[in-house]
């Protein structure tokens, strides 16, 4: 029975359907632009080299610019920071559309990505500020529902948007109209923020020196299929990595408030759990940005017929966590996480075993596999993040885990598409190469026959890196022995003992 005081703590609804409606911009936005790639290189007579960088250029500046908004909304106020963010994702989508070349869609795409990176940290601050208790979690298993549905049907939407309108350009206009909604309901609808007397001091270099490591590994490996591996302008490139890496590094041990704990990284367990969303990186996120471009060449999918099938890809990821939701408090995430892991790889084994030459429905079954591996994943991870971090350090854990998360998602787009960009060109050339993973058909059969060994070399390289991770992520949380020689849980009450042939549980799944 609820009390008066509890009653009296009810907000009303308006602002968390308006921030997650908000929010859901992102998910959507991110993969959905994918189902473009291949018009817009056409028109634009785009360079692979640089088409690449109309995916690697949102990521990187989502990376990027995660943490210093969400510095920024401490200092600026959460509802401000939320209204920069539309303003800077609107402004973006407009570039790309009125692009005269593909320069300015790529610098559009980076420009998106920090305003996305202001809207995520700024509604989730919002939210989190704005409500208390249950109807918190409600709201939070809200928003984690509608960033499921985005990237769940952004690709199937952004096809119909471009179907609908006719164009490449109305798909970014489209994204431009959505915004303008919330941009103008924020100062009406959205809550004042709540005072914030001493926000953190913001480890300023360590994200100047974050961004550099990572803008330059990305450069690097995008560089390297075409102007190779051993020329200079990608050797300077490595090097600038490894020196801003090194320099990150420095930054980590002397900051009071780093961006990322290197400590926690010795946490074997914890380690573990950041092994695991890397994998995912590889396994699932690297497949919904690149596979499009692939199915629109290989199988002459349209938009729509590409968005469709993206679908079978992304689709489990709504529907399996809340399936393993149910019954997470009773498996053991020692099992949980390799075993996720392992049916990705025998979805990526699948899919490398479907050619050129054959419906392109028969990919459906292994993409299907793949989301759900990945689904499995999903409903564990974030919980497992923060119950394997030692007492007391949850929220640099949490921070910590994202920061992981979204930087390996970067590197793992440009990895895997660097690698098919590779072994095309070994086959057909770089030209034809380029043109191939532009999205415009070159070199006949046998460019899409290059194009198609370049993908089974990727995906069999992923395969074979999830089935290894899997086996050192069971590894890596075999459970502690406490001083009294019983095993101990990680996650588990600090202190709390368990019989010795306890195991690792799972934990609550990611609304």
């Amino acid at each position: 029975m609820s009390t008066p005081g509890a009653e009296s703590e009810r907000r009303p609804w308006g602002p968390a359907v308006l921030l997650c409606a908000t929010v859901l911009l992102v998910p959507v936005g991110a993969p959905g632009a994918t189902v473009s790639i291949p018009a817009l290189a056409t028109d634009l007579d785009a360079p692979a080299a640089v088409t690449n960088w109309v995916i690697n250029a949102f990521m990187l500046a989502f990376a990027s610019a995660l943490a210093v908004a969400g510095a920024l909304a401490d200092r600026w106020g959460r509802r401000r920071m939320l209204a920069i963010g539309l303003l800077i994702f609107v402004a973006g989508n407009l570039l790309i559309a009125a692009a005269p070349a593909i320069w300015a869609v790529v610098l559009g795409r980076a420009v998106s990505g920090i305003g996305a990176a202001a809207i995520t940290t700024g509604g989730s601050a919002l939210l989190s500020s704005s409500y208390r208790g249950a109807q918190r979690a409600t709201v939070f298993a809200i928003l984690g529902t509608s960033l499921g549905l985005g990237l769940a049907f952004g690709p199937t939407l952004s096809g119909l948007a471009i179907t609908a309108v006719g164009s490449w350009r109305g798909l970014y206009l489209v994204y431009a109209a959505v915004a303008v909604p919330s941009l103008l309901l924020a100062r009406r609808v959205l809550p004042r923020d709540l005072a914030v007397s001493r926000p953190e001091r913001f480890d300023l270099a360590g994200a100047l020196t974050w961004t550099v490591a990572l803008a330059a590994f990305m450069i690097a490996v995008s560089l390297g299929p075409e102007a190779g591996w051993v020329s200079w302008p990608t050797a300077a490139a490595f090097g600038v990595s490894v020196l801003a890496a090194i320099a990150f590094l420095a930054a980590e041990r002397r900051a009071d408030q780093p961006l990322i704990e290197l400590a926690l990284l010795r946490v074997r367990q914890f380690g573990a759990v950041c092994l695991a969303v890397t994998l995912a990186a590889f396994g699932f996120v690297s497949l919904v940005f690149t596979l499009g471009v692939f199915l629109s060449v290989a199988h002459g999918a349209s938009a729509l017929g590409t968005g469709l099938m993206l679908l079978a890809l992304t689709a489990p990821t709504l529907v399996v966590p809340m399936l393993i939701g149910r019954v997470a408090h009773r498996l053991s995430l020692r099992w949980l996480l390799p075993g996720s892991m392992l049916v990705i790889a025998l979805g990526c084994v699948l899919l490398a075993a479907v050619g050129p030459d054959g419906p392109m429905l028969i990919a459906g079954p292994p993409m299907v596999i793949i989301g759900a591996g990945f689904g499995l994943s999903l409903a564990v991870l974030d919980g497992a993040a923060l119950a394997v971090a030692p007492a007391g350090r949850e929220g640099m854990a949490a921070g910590m885990f994202n920061t992981v998360r979204v930087g390996t998602e970067a590197i793992a787009v440009v990895v895997v598409t660097a690698v098919v960009h590779t072994v095309t060109s070994t086959r057909v050339g770089a030209p034809a190469a380029a043109a191939l993973l532009s999205g415009r058909p070159a070199a006949g059969a046998a460019g899409i026959a290059a194009y198609s060994a370049g993908w089974q070399v990727a995906l069999v390289a992923i395969a074979a890196l999830c089935a290894a991770g899997a086996f050192v992520i069971r590894r890596q949380l075999r459970p502690e022995r406490d001083a009294g020689g019983l095993r101990r849980s990680p996650g588990a009450g600090r202190g709390s003992r368990r019989r010795a042939s306890a195991e690792p549980a799972a934990y609550a799944p990611r609304s």
